[in-house]
C-alpha cells in the first residue's frame, strides 16, 4: 500500500496529488489543513468546480476508473493532503 502527504502551495495552479497508475484500484485522500482544496480527477482541478475537501479531516474515495487516473487537486491556502492507495480505509470523524 502506498501512502503519502502533499501539500499545495495555495494561490497556485492545479497539481497532482498522485500521478495515473493502471494498478491502482482505491484511494483515500483526506484533508488534513484548513484550506478547502478542490479535485480533478483525470483533468486540471478548478476552484470551486468538481470534488471538495473543506473542514480538516474530511476525506474522498475513489474507486476504478477514477482511483487510476491522475488526480489533481488546487487550493485556498497551503493545503496538507494525506492519503492511502490499494487497501480500503474508512476514516470516522
Amino acid at each position: 500500500m502506498a501512502i503519502g502527504t502533499k501539500t499545495l502551495t495555495g494561490g497556485g495552479a492545479s497539481a497532482a496529488v498522485v500521478a495515473a497508475d493502471a494498478n491502482r484500484d482505491h484511494i483515500v485522500i483526506q484533508l488534513q489543513s484548513a484550506h478547502p482544496t478542490y479535485f480533478g480527477f483525470g483533468e486540471t482541478a478548478v476552484t470551486l468546480q468538481g470534488a471538495s475537501l473543506i473542514a480538516v479531516g474530511d476525506s474522498l474515495e475513489a474507486y476504478g476508473v477514477k482511483a487510476r487516473g491522475a488526480i489533481n487537486a488546487i487550493a485556498t491556502g497551503n493545503a496538507v493532503l494525506g492519503y492511502e492507495t490499494m487497501e480500503g480505509l474508512e476514516l470516522n470523524t
